[in-house]
């Protein structure tokens, strides 16, 4: 039985050679400490969780995308532990701070999109139309099927 060495795979070589370009791209340190160890790669505005259950191969073309549209960052593990708890918690927040919005008025929107209350004082709000980064963003998460 042939068993190649590690930095015999093709796509691995690739992966090496890409890893180690972007991490001198981004400095080889921590971008909100000037720690130098256990490195990890990180988007700045969070994608999602998908890009976790890719190869090693795919994942870090995920990461030169990310890198090419200004959204990719070194952390160190406890700096990156920390963003993405406050990611977490900002994602939660904005759920909540919507919820509690459209609740507000007392009306409840049905499938249709027709309000089923009483008349009230109050309308709808209106929802805030995409930035254009916003809307890239999303773009960018259907394209990689990143919820």
């Amino acid at each position: 039985m042939n068993h190649l060495a590690p930095y015999d795979n093709p796509k691995r070589r690739a992966y090496e050679r890409r890893k180690k370009f972007l991490m001198e791209a981004l400095g080889n340190k921590c971008a909100k400490c000037p720690s130098v160890v256990d490195l990890q790669f990180d988007c700045k505005t969070a994608m999602g969780p998908a890009h976790h259950g890719m190869g090693m191969y795919d994942r870090m073309i995920f990461y030169v995308l990310m890198f090419r549209n200004d959204n990719l960052q070194l952390l160190c593990e406890t700096c990156h532990q920390i963003k993405s708890a406050q990611d977490k918690f900002n994602l939660r927040e904005s759920a909540l701070a919507a919820s509690r919005v459209w609740s507000s008025t007392g009306e409840e929107i049905s499938a249709s999109g027709n309000a089923s209350a009483a008349p009230s004082k109050m309308s709808l709000p209106q929802q805030p139309s995409e930035s254009d980064w916003q809307y890239e963003c999303r773009l960018a998460r259907e394209r990689w099927g990143i919820p």
